[in-house]
């Protein structure tokens, strides 16, 4: 079967040459899912083919190879060559969205003119686009006339929301220092009135690196209070990522807050105004309160720490608490980071092993980093860290410092797309309660296999959620805890032209085709994440149980349905 055939080609990373075989022109589905193939070798081979593709009379067929060029090396100028001549507002709206992942300084011309099109879907894609060239930190991105056309974008009168916040989003990625205060002005003002909350929220972050100093702080005191909670978690991370400017009142109110995702953020925030006494007064005020949360209280004594205010680090690599013993290897000495590399928590010794390492690369000692390498107290994925850290500091080290990563075939038999395609749904059981998960075998046949597979042979019963950002994601499957782990063995990305919305699940990765069995759960839209990781399955009943999940909740199991 010619779809099986693909598949495997995908999963295996097979030679493009593989799929011109399947690119019948009497066979327009076939076509789409070459071309989908062709995308996730990324692989410059594949150019020529996308690029016949991209002018394909079958509109699903060109999107496809639209969204197959977004990851494929060299793509630049079949897209723009497209562009100029391409008039199906879809399949425009794909090759924007596609050169967002490609585009330099010279193609932001283009894609503000795009941004004012008629048409909701090249609008989305434009918006798209410019705000992946503010993540890959484009040059020239921070203009009056990038951030007017942004600001137009998010007020035209729209059914749909998407390309709303997808403005909003961009200008949440771009770095607007420098630009005029009256540029700033408009997004605190935006951040203010605005009715979606979500394009609250990245006006916030918009306005954290646009606005002057009066005009942040008043924009934080009063947003500080906004009904909705992603609003208030982006004011309190933007209050920490802007340090000279603390707005005592605005802190005080997100550091009592009644949402404790949003009394986290302030918690973090705080450990970055250390010299603010008046803010750590505060958080040591909550401290003597007895928050009764020990995650909030560590996070409370690396503010103290930070301003010199905390307790002896001797305490703190001898509590009792796996929250205390986790912060203390900011503070250690290199006596105590050994003694934390002995513990029996992976997430204190894999910190205390980055502290150590840190201190050997800032101090270009060969010796600790090969000691490093071979420290068999830590996971072999945590030590291959050495060899990258070392090279990214021009640091020569001998082969002794190689560390070996065992990794299985995901596969014993590759499995037949026709029962991939019967997985649909999960139901997830946790410490908090059920959620359920529609899965996406259509658009991530390699990831909804594996990720299936591992949940019937009970891999993730017991496993904890490891990591939990507020107003982001939700991430397990980490079989120590420490976000390190995996299942030994690596799959393919199964990148698409799915969005990442409230309750997205996708794949964690550390690099290019490097998924196992971690995964996570978007809590807001993620645009960013867009094309970036495998999106494999969505939440359909529970978000509020996700919602509600904290770092430590354990999965207690995962029940697959027909």
């Amino acid at each position: 079967m010619a779809e099986q055939a693909l598949f495997e080609i995908a999963s295996t990373h097979g030679d493009p040459d593989l799929v011109d075989r399947f690119l019948l022109p009497s066979n327009a589905s076939l076509r789409a899912d070459g071309a989908q193939t062709l995308g996730r070798l990324a692989n410059q081979d594949a150019l020529k083919p996308l690029a016949e593709l991209l002018t394909d009379l079958d509109e699903p067929v060109a999107i496809a190879a639209a969204v197959a060029l977004a990851k494929t090396p060299g793509a630049t100028e079949v897209l723009l060559e497209a562009l100029g001549t391409e008039t199906r507002p879809e399949v425009r709206g794909a090759i924007l969205r596609a050169l967002g992942f490609h585009g330099e300084t010279g193609d932001i011309e283009t894609l503000i003119m795009n941004l004012a099109d008629t048409h909701a879907e090249i609008r989305v894609g434009a918006a798209h686009a410019l705000g992946t060239m503010g993540r890959r930190k484009v040059q020239g991105l921070a203009r009056v006339d990038v951030a007017r056309a942004l600001v137009t974008a998010t007020q035209r009168i729209e059914l749909d929301p998407r390309s709303h916040r997808l403005a909003a989003h961009a200008i949440a990625r771009i770095d607007w220092t420098g630009v005029p205060e009256e540029t700033g002005s408009d997004f605190a003002n935006q951040a203010r009135r605005h009715g979606d909350r979500h394009v609250r929220a990245w006006y916030v972050r918009g306005a954290k690196t646009a606005t002057s100093d009066a005009d942040w702080s008043a924009l934080t005191d009063d947003l500080a209070e906004d009904s909705a909670k992603g609003v208030r978690i982006a004011v309190a991370r933007g209050i920490g990522a802007r340090p000279g400017i603390a707005p005592l009142r605005a802190m005080h109110t997100l550091l009592t807050d009644i949402e404790r995702p949003v009394r986290l953020a302030a918690f973090e925030a705080a450990a970055n105004l250390a010299d603010q006494q008046d803010i750590i007064d505060v958080v040591e005020a909550a401290l003597d309160s007895d928050l009764d949360d020990p995650e909030l209280e560590a996070l409370g004594v690396v503010a103290l720490m930070e301003a010199s205010r905390g307790p002896a680090v001797h305490t703190l690599v001898e509590n009792k608490s796996v929250w205390m013993r986790e912060i203390a290897s900011r503070y250690a000495d290199e006596q105590q980071l050994q003694i934390l590399a002995g513990d029996e928590e992976p997430t204190v010794r894999t910190n205390a092993f980055m502290a150590l390492l840190k201190t050997a690369i800032e101090d270009s000692d060969t010796e600790a980093l090969v000691a490093l390498a071979s420290d068999v107290r830590f996971a072999a994925e945590v030590r291959s860290a050495v060899v990258e850290e070392a090279k990214g500091s021009d640091i020569a080290l001998p082969d002794a410092a190689n560390v070996d990563v065992p990794r299985a075939d995901p596969w014993k038999e590759l499995p037949t797309l026709r029962d991939v395609l019967t997985l649909r749904s999960a139901r997830i059981h946790t410490s908090r309660g059920e959620f359920r998960l529609t899965l996406r075998p259509e658009i991530a046949p390699a990831t909804v296999s594996v990720w299936s597979r591992l949940a019937t042979d009970g891999f993730y019963n017991g496993l904890l959620f490891h990591r939990v950002v507020s107003d982001f994601v939700v991430q397990g499957g980490d079989p120590r805890g420490d976000g390190w782990g995996g299942p030994g063995f690596q799959i393919p990305d199964e990148h698409s032209a799915a969005s990442y919305v409230t309750g997205s699940v996708g794949m964690a990765t550390s690099g290019p085709n490097t998924g196992g069995s971690q995964w996570f759960i978007t809590l807001s839209p993620q645009p960013h994440l867009d094309q970036n990781y495998t999106l494999f399955a969505e939440v359909s009943y529970g978000m509020d149980i996700v919602r509600r999940l904290q770092r430590g909740d354990e999965i207690f199991a995962i029940e697959l349905e027909p």
